[in-house]
């Protein structure tokens, strides 16, 4: 590894310096994932892993920096966070549709676990 290259090129690109600061934040996420870390931590492992939304939007940060000017795919992205976030706003995650087709129903007992005996 030619660190006397690799350093010059991080302080030089800003999009490069992101996605380091957003890698190095998700290294305490990708070790606090193993059950034996996870349940010596106890309830604070939930509190780092909920960094990952703030994170996410770091990882958008740096797409959208490194596009150089192709802006579609960082709207895109932009976008199903933007709505994937506020799905979890109370008010919405409250919010049921009366009228489900069955094999939605079926998703969504499964993913919510209401069907899987585990």
């Amino acid at each position: 590894m030619n660190l006397d290259w690799i350093i010059p090129e991080i302080k030089q690109k800003p999009f490069l310096q992101v996605g380091l600061i957003a890698l190095i934040l998700l290294i305490p996420l990708a070790v606090s994932s193993f059950k034996p870390i996870r349940q010596k931590m106890g309830k604070y492992w939930k509190k780092i892993h909920r960094l990952v939304y703030f994170i996410a939007a770091i990882i958008l940060v740096h797409i959208t920096i490194a596009s150089k000017g192709d802006i579609v795919d960082p709207i895109v992205l932009i976008a199903i966070y933007t709505l994937a976030m506020s799905l979890r706003l109370p008010q919405l995650r409250s919010f049921k549709i009366k009228s489900l087709p069955d094999w939605l129903k079926n998703v969504n007992a499964y993913l919510t676990n209401k069907n899987n005996a585990s």
